[in-house]
């Protein structure tokens, strides 16, 4: 999901959930003054705390530096425990901006209420996540691996603009906070027409220990199926199989320290953070040198079948298309050197 409908959701919800979206009443006094201004300032950080996990962007440069592989996007930031870290340091940094600037942002002054608002809040950005392709690496550290329910890959594209107007025309007093929580409902209820249609053209598989993922297209999707030693991964496009790649599990005798001293380095912890489909891995010797290859099989499948973006892809100028979605660790033991695409 994109930051304005991050914000957007949680903050209409917020509306409603506060009655912030009747009409204010005339003659209030100072307690009930104080009551509607409270209300309105925890819907504002109930909102910002929603797209708060996604200014990890302004950090995920770090994701190289030693022991810092979790501060890749959707890494620390989209978890149950960093997310409301996330909110609650954005938050918190608001309440001291609006010491500084009372006039513009005196809504965010400091409450104690601002707590379970930023905490709550960043929730909601993890089952929005959540909802899409590359899902949210929700329980870690205490397990590895994404999250998702795999209903969207595409829809970022549709909501964008339309949460960047209705913020823009509230923020200029366009749109009072009734037209807020309309627009909120309305993209809700369009979530679950477009997650039936999608799902109505979802292949159902016969064979035993198949998983299904959704592309960029809607109306395609990867099936993945396991096969003797690894899978095969097939292209379901209009009701049929357009294509098909396999993918074995190929471990080289004598491999199995190597293995493990790839497993150990942050570069392969990185990947596995940022992974949710079946993992295989292949290596095989150079001399006195092996190479190791750690293979998303849901992911290598999308990037080998087109230019889509996958959760671990780095950059689109680094990598390549048929380098998205996997990492290559080429180890020389007891020291790794690592070649890594997209963590």
């Amino acid at each position: 999901m994109d930051v304005f409908t991050h914000f957007l959701l949680p903050y209409a919800a917020a509306i409603v959930l506060f009655g912030l979206h009747r009409a204010k009443a005339s003659g209030l006094s100072i307690e009930e003054e104080a009551v509607w201004e409270r209300r309105a300032a925890l819907a504002a950080v109930f909102g910002f705390a929603g797209f708060a996990p996604d200014l990890d962007g302004f950090m995920s440069g770090l994701k190289h530096l030693p022991g810092l592989y979790f501060i890749q996007h959707r890494g620390l930031s989209h978890t149950l425990i960093g997310a409301p870290l996330y909110a609650l340091a954005a938050t918190g940094l608001l309440a001291l901006a609006a010491r500084r600037w009372p006039e513009r942002l005196g809504i965010f002054r400091w409450r104690n209420g601002f707590i379970p608002a930023a905490i709550l809040g960043s929730w909601t950005h993890l089952v929005l996540d959540g909802l899409t392709y590359s899902g949210v690496p929700l329980l870690w550290p205490f397990a590895a691996g994404r999250v998702t329910l795999h209903l969207f890959h595409w829809i970022i594209d549709w909501f964008f603009p339309i949460g960047l107007v209705v913020i823009a025309l509230h923020l200029f007093r366009r749109f009072d906070r009734i037209a807020v929580a309309r627009a909120g409902v309305a993209l809700v209820l369009a979530m679950v027409i477009l997650a039936g249609a999608r799902f109505g053209n979802m292949p159902d598989p016969e064979e035993p220990g198949a998983l299904v993922f959704p592309r960029d297209d809607p109306k395609e999707w990867t099936v993945l199926v396991p096969v003797d030693g690894g899978w095969e991964g097939r292209l379901w496009r209009d009701g049929r199989y357009a294509g098909i790649m396999t993918f074995h599990d190929d471990r080289q005798p004598g491999s199995e320290e190597a293995i493990e001293t790839a497993r150990s380095s942050d570069a392969y912890k990185g990947f596995l953070m940022g992974s949710f489909g079946p993992v295989i891995i292949q290596s095989h010797q150079e001399g006195d040198r092996w190479t190791v290859i750690f293979i998303d099989v849901a992911q290598r499948f999308e990037a080998a079948t087109g230019p889509e973006w996958t959760p671990t892809q780095e950059s689109w100028s680094r990598a390549g298309t048929q380098d998205w979605g996997y990492l290559e660790l080429s180890v020389s033991n007891p020291e790794v050197s690592v070649r890594a695409w997209g963590w």
